[in-house]
């Protein structure tokens, strides 16, 4: 939720002319700008895949390539780079093992909503609210997955913003919408 201040401390440190290199920290960097929804993301989480050496967060730095794009309205390099993931990596953390998933589900997530979800991470609320409640949600919520999905994201944004009354409205129905989902979402509500 501070990204703004991890952004400007990773800016003290220029990997480029390092003596000894710390790649993990372009990928730190691309994560941060792309929850800003900032161009420079992609430019960092390229350079870690192009340069980093080991074995982790390879498959994780190429989901989040393809989310740039896709979030910026380029649905075929997010397809491309999707695809990249089965064939790089390998899936021994978490991260890695989601990316896997993601790729080999075939299942593009909704832009807007995948868009909200990494400024609310990066704790841009007003941003990530403005953009669901940009979505139609009688358009979204002809499919029960989305809609479960747009309403525990619109949830969260408000509970992050401490309107809990208006968030509990919106947990107490994805609770029961997507109570019989085997997505996190009605679990987490619950919570």
């Amino acid at each position: 939720g501070h990204n703004n201040l991890a952004i400007n401390e990773l800016k003290r440190y220029n990997n480029t002319n390092s003596q000894m290199r710390f790649d993990y920290l372009d990928y730190l960097h691309g994560l941060l700008l792309l929850q800003k929804n900032d161009n420079n993301a992609v430019n960092f989480l390229f350079r870690y895949v192009n340069n980093f050496k080991g074995i982790h967060n390879i498959k994780t730095a190429y989901q989040k390539i393809a989310w740039y794009y896709l979030i910026n309205g380029d649905t075929a390099k997010y397809e491309y780079y999707m695809n990249i993931i089965k064939q790089v990596g390998n899936s021994i953390s978490d991260a890695d093992k989601l990316a896997q998933k993601e790729a080999e589900s075939n299942i593009i997530p909704h832009p807007q909503l995948l868009q909200a979800q990494l400024l609310s991470d990066g704790g841009y609320y007003e941003e990530a609210l403005n953009i669901l409640n940009n979505i139609d949600s009688t358009k979204i919520c002809k499919k029960t997955l989305l809609c479960v999905e747009y309403k525990y994201r619109k949830a969260r944004v408000l509970h992050l913003q401490n309107k809990e009354y208006q968030a509990i409205q919106y947990y107490n129905e994805t609770i029961i919408q997507g109570k019989d989902l085997k997505e996190y979402f009605a679990a987490n509500s619950a919570l």
